[in-house]
């Protein structure tokens, strides 16, 4: 589904005490000095997709992802599809998290599953962090296939038909238990029909006597 992140907006986030950025639509690169905060703004993507782990958010605890200058950090994210959605993950100092949908308080599983559409969630492989590229060469075949799989989306639809021919399994059984079924009742069903005839036989024979 073709989408960009066109808005972020970020509050209290490790480095960025209050900044916002516009992104238009195509190849966006985003440069500067080190410590100007670049790996932040990556940091603040992978915190909105709904990563949990300060390690892939290059932090020790909770508390470094929030500025020292302020109580708590939110993360707001713009994103133009096939509609426009704003979707928004806010941090507390006790490590508790919120998130917002369009201005409405959300689980975390409502607000992945707005993103996922998109191709958007953790372990997407939406953002390839430094190391990571030598790593997907080190990989083997196998591998490295299903992660370009996942970025492509083929997984998705891998899942889907493993899903679908699952169900169809299921079916199947139960075609086959079915027609086990109608058997043993047409077995039955003849044994019926035999005593019938047996039956009429008889009555005509003892009538006719």
């Amino acid at each position: 589904m073709p989408f960009h992140i066109s808005h972020l907006k970020f509050r209290g986030f490790k480095s960025f005490k209050s900044a916002e950025a516009t992104f238009p639509e195509g190849f966006v690169a985003i440069a500067g000095p080190n410590g100007a905060g670049k790996s932040n703004v990556t940091d603040a993507i992978r915190f909105i997709f709904g990563e949990t782990s300060l390690k892939a958010l290059r932090a020790k605890k909770t508390a470094e992802l929030i500025n020292l200058n302020c109580s708590s950090a939110e993360i707001v994210m713009t994103i133009e599809g096939d509609r426009r959605i704003e979707i928004r993950r806010i941090i507390r100092e006790d490590g508790s998290t919120k998130y917002e949908l369009d201005g409405r308080h959300v689980t975390r599983d409502q607000a992945l599953e707005a993103l996922r559409p998109y191709g958007l969630e953790v372990g997407a492989h939406n953002i390839i962090g430094q190391g990571q590229v030598q790593n997907l060469v080190e990989r083997n075949p196998k591998d490295r296939r299903q992660i370009i799989d996942a970025v492509a989306g083929i997984s998705e639809f891998e899942e889907k038909k493993k899903d679908a021919m699952s169900e169809l399994g299921r079916v199947e059984n139960k075609i086959s238990e079915a027609k086990v079924v109608l058997a043993e009742r047409g077995a039955f069903l003849a044994e019926l029909e035999k005593e019938k005839d047996a039956a009429l036989t008889y009555i005509e024979a003892k009538q006719t006597m």
